[in-house]
């Protein structure tokens, strides 16, 4: 009875992060393995901080701390909504319109409100917050607003990491390559010189 061995293929991802021993590794191959690992744990930290940065987003723009020192107040729209273009990431609800309003001092201003429905009219009043010196504070974004952009800063954070990743082994890959060029270029020179034919 013949007994063949069994041969097992290695994995493409084991051999790709050298994983397995090998005899014929040159130091450069090993560079460039660091430089895989390296990219391996960028990518890796960029996704542990994905849902951080979104839950920090979400926070961030939902603390209304900073508008302690506003005060409410009543705007008389001095135009209907459906003269301005849409707003924003609801375009079908929210429009700057132009309008006037007192101050709590007295003192009577106009300029763009933001109102939150596409259906006011000219003469319609809409609650707005003014800053110390009167003017209108911009309104704070919706939920839905809140939820789009913490899902977009949750995402871009590993994609910029992959792509920082990708930007660094392809940076060390071409400069190994190089220098495994120049030095079998070397070599094969040194070669050439001591085995060549010295006959004309």
């Amino acid at each position: 009875m013949t007994l063949r061995a069994q041969h097992t293929r290695p994995s493409p991802v084991l051999t790709w992060l050298a994983l397995r021993r090998s005899a014929l590794r040159r130091t450069s191959d090993r560079i460039e393995v660091l430089a895989r690992w390296i990219a391996v744990v960028m990518a890796v930290v960029g996704l542990s901080m994905s849902a951080m940065v979104a839950n920090a987003v979400e926070k961030g723009l939902a603390d209304d701390s900073g508008r302690a020192d506003l005060s409410p107040a009543t705007a008389t729209l001095l135009e209907d909504a459906s003269a301005y273009p849409p707003l924003g990431m609801e375009p079908s609800v929210r429009r700057r319109i132009r309008a006037t309003w007192t101050t709590p001092s007295g003192t009577t201003m106009d300029g763009l409100v933001t109102t939150t429905t596409a259906t006011h009219q000219k003469g319609d009043r809409v609650e707005v917050l003014l800053r110390p010196d009167g003017t209108i504070a911009p309104t704070p974004p919706s939920s839905f607003e809140r939820t789009v952009l913490s899902t977009t800063a949750g995402l871009a954070v590993p994609v910029l990491a992959l792509v920082a990743g990708w930007l660094w082994l392809t940076l060390v890959h071409r400069a190994l390559q190089t220098s495994r060029r120049r030095y079998w270029e070397t070599a094969w020179s040194a070669f050439d010189r001591t085995y060549s034919d010295p006959r004309p």
